[in-house]
């Protein structure tokens, strides 16, 4: 705006000098071989030729790759022009809508089921659907966005951002803190969040193409309640393995008391006597006895003489 008051300044000059050049004499300046008309009509050129300028410099514009300009003319909609140079208005602002993937990351409060509170750390890819199939501008989509939110981001802000902060948290609420926190169930939140957030936007011009939460955090309140959850639950297991381990250990003497007969205790002692090794262990013990389970009046078996 600045730039085009100055032009019209120059302008307004220029023309200034011309009506008085029509009006000035033809006698020549003291010491100068042009008259005061001659000078004037110059002084007047002088003007015109900077305003020119000036006015063939603001005109031009550029919009950056991977964007496309609206053009607009004291707040009204002229038209959308693709990334390059272009000529306009002096007195027109552009202003600029990215149309390639657009991460946003977000770290975000949110509550569990239970009303329990937390933090979230999430990724939204999105982009504008500013493109038709072979690349070409969609000029009524721009239009329409334009109109709505004014800037690229208030189109950020006040539709990726809120929609993605509402659908987290209504997935969210379907879960306890623990069940939010559990690395096996972030997958199926970050489709829902996904999945959500498309059918949401699918008719306000904006594509979302991934959503990523990479992690999903409790205060510490919740984290506390995590915490005793998790302990119990390891008490509990630990307690049922002790009763399992006893058991097996009940078992496996019930096992050895029947199988720990006078005859195999005797069959095993025998074994034992065949066995040894009288060079490398010296001779068996004097009262080494295989007699299990002989009535009291037997003589005992003993064979270590």
């Amino acid at each position: 705006m600045g730039t085009t008051i100055t032009i019209g300044i120059l302008v307004a000059m220029a023309v200034a000098c011309a009506v008085v050049a029509l009006f000035a004499p033809t006698r020549r300046i003291t010491d100068m071989p042009i008259s005061v008309r001659t000078g004037w009509i110059i002084t007047s050129a002088a003007f015109a030729l900077i305003g020119g300028l000036m006015l063939t410099i603001s005109s031009a514009t550029t919009v950056a790759a991977n964007k496309v300009g609206v053009v607009t003319d004291f707040g009204r909609y002229v038209n959308t022009i693709p990334p390059g140079l272009h000529w306009v208005a002096p007195w027109a602002d552009i202003e600029e809508f990215g149309t390639r993937v657009q991460p946003l990351v977000m770290d975000v409060d949110i509550r569990f089921d239970g009303n329990s509170g937390g933090t979230a750390n999430q990724v939204v890819e999105w982009r504008l659907d500013a493109l038709g199939s072979n690349g070409e501008v969609r000029k009524d989509r721009i239009r329409e966005l334009w109109q709505t939110y004014r800037t690229f981001e208030a189109i950020e802000n006040r539709v990726v951002r809120t929609t993605a902060l509402t659908s987290l948290n209504v997935q969210l609420a379907e879960y306890t803190p623990s069940e939010g926190v559990s690395g096996r169930n972030l997958p199926a939140i970050t489709v829902a969040v996904q999945d959500k957030l498309r059918e949401v936007l699918a008719d306000t011009g904006v594509v979302i193409s991934r959503v990523t939460i990479t992690g999903i955090n409790p205060d510490s309140q919740s984290q506390d309640r995590i915490n005793r959850q998790v302990q119990a639950q390891a008490d509990l297991e630990r307690t049922a393995t002790t009763k399992e381990i006893a058991a097996q250990e009940a078992e496996i003497a019930s096992i050895r008391e029947r199988t720990q007969t006078p005859q195999s205790l005797q069959y095993e002692c025998l074994r034992i006597a065949s066995d040894w090794n009288q060079a490398a262990q010296g001779p068996l013990p004097p009262t080494f006895n295989c007699a299990f389970g002989a009535p009291s009046a037997a003589p005992p078996l003993i064979i270590g003489r």
